[in-house]
C-alpha cells in the first residue's frame, strides 16, 4: 500500500468519527497537511512505523518554519503502546482503522482540543508483511551485529556459535539485511549500513516477537528497605540487570520503578539473596538470557534502550534516547 491510499484511509476513516468539522488534506510541495477544528498539522506517513521513529527527532524535511504546526505520524495500524506514547506532548498519531490519539496544544500547554479513539479492528488484509529477518532467529542475529559493528564482517560459523543460530539461517539472515540495505557489500567485505533505523526495529520487533517468549517469573521485594537499596544486591552468577534498573547503573537517568533481570540460571536462584520472595504480579520480572558472552553487571546498551522503549512510558523513553545518545554512538 502506498503513502497516498494509507492517507486517504486514515482520514476518511477519522471523519467517520468527527460529526462536524471535518479533516481534509492539502499539499505545500509533496508534503501532505491534515487540518481539523482549524489547526494545522503536517503529516509523516510511516508504513512500517516504530516506538522509535515516533519519539526521534523529526525528519529535517517535515521541520516547519510555521511554529503553529504540529506533527502528526500517519501509517496502517497503531500498536497500544503507540497510542499511549501519543499522549506525549507534539506526538500525535492516526492509523487506518481510524485509532488516533490527535491533540492541539499551546506552547504554554494549554490544550486546545484531543481526539482520541482506540480499539477500532486492525486493518488486517494490508498491513505490511513482517520481514524474516525480525523473526526471533534473525531478531538474535541482529542483535550479535549491534553490539559490535565489526560483527557483521565476521565468517558465518563465528556468527553462528555466538549466536546458536544455525549456519544457513545466518546467512538467509545476512541476505536479507542486504536486501533490505541495512548491509552492503564491498571488495567481498560486510558493513553495517542505516544503523538508527535497524536500532529501532530492532528494538519494537524484539519486543513484539521475542520478549513475551522469554519471560519466566516474577518476585518482588521482601520488604521497602530491599526495594530501596537494590543496587547493593549482589545477582547470583548468570543474572545481570536489564530495562529500567540496567539504565539507572549506566547513567543515573533514572529511577526505576520496574526491576528487570536476565538470566541463564534458574530464576528461583535469585530467592538465595534473601530479598525477594515470588510474586505473579510483583516489580521484578526475570526474563531467559538470549545471547552469549561474558557477563557484566547489566544487559548491552542496545537490549537497555529495547526494554525501556517497550514500556510506552514517557519518562523510560527519555531515559531510552539518553542510552541511544550517549552508550549507542558507535551505533549512529
Amino acid at each position: 500500500m502506498g503513502n497516498q491510499e494509507i492517507l486517504n484511509r486514515a482520514v476518511a476513516a477519522l471523519n467517520n468519527n468527527l460529526y462536524r468539522d471535518k479533516a481534509t488534506i492539502d499539499y505545500v510541495g509533496d508534503i501532505p497537511y491534515l487540518t481539523v477544528m482549524g489547526k494545522r498539522f503536517v503529516c509523516i506517513v510511516e508504513p512500517n512505523l516504530t516506538l522509535g521513529m515516533m519519539v526521534d527527532k523529526i525528519p529535517n524535511d517535515y521541520k516547519q518554519p510555521d511554529k503553529d504546526v504540529r506533527c502528526l505520524y500517519v501509517t496502517i495500524n497503531a500498536t497500544p503502546k503507540m497510542l499511549e506514547v501519543a499522549k506525549l506532548p507534539d506526538i500525535n498519531i492516526l492509523d487506518c482503522a481510524g485509532n488516533c490519539n490527535i491533540q492541539y496544544q499551546q506552547k504554554n500547554g494549554n490544550i486546545v482540543f484531543m481526539i482520541a479513539n482506540k480499539g477500532e479492528k486492525p486493518v488486517e488484509y494490508i498491513t505490511a508483511k513482517a520481514y524474516p529477518i525480525f523473526l526471533e532467529k534473525g531478531l538474535k542475529v541482529i542483535f550479535y551485529l549491534l553490539l559490535d559493528k565489526k560483527n557483521v564482517g565476521r565468517p558465518y560459523r563465528e556468527i553462528m556459535d555466538a549466536t546458536e543460530v544455525a549456519i544457513g539461517t545466518v546467512k538467509n539472515i545476512i541476505d536479507g539485511l542486504i536486501y533490505q540495505q541495512f548491509v552492503r557489500v564491498e571488495n567481498n567485505k560486510r558493513f553495517l549500513t542505516n544503523t538508527d533505523r535497524l536500532l529501532m526495529l530492532w528494538a519494537t520487533n524484539y519486543g513484539q516477537n521475542l520478549k513475551p517468549k522469554l519471560i519466566q517469573t516474577r518476585f518482588t521485594f521482601r520488604n521497602e528497605e530491599n526495594r530501596r537499596n537494590w543496587e547493593k544486591l549482589v545477582l547470583p552468577a548468570g543474572m545481570v540487570w536489564g530495562g529500567e534498573t540496567a539504565a539507572a547503573l549506566t547513567d543515573g537517568f533514572i529511577t526505576p520503578g520496574e526491576f528487570t533481570i536476565y538470566t541463564n540460571a534458574p530464576a528461583a536462584t535469585l530467592m538465595k539473596t534473601g530479598a525477594v520472595i515470588p510474586d505473579a504480579d510483583g516489580e521484578i520480572a526475570v526474563y531467559q538470557k538470549f545471547w552469549t558472552g561474558a557477563d557484566v553487571r547489566t544487559v548491552p546498551a542496545a537490549l537497555i534502550y529495547s526494554d525501556l522503549m517497550d514500556t510506552a512510558n514517557g519518562r523510560c523513553i527519555e531515559a531510552a534516547q539518553k542510552i541511544k545518545e550517549n552508550e549507542l554512538k558507535y551505533l549512529l
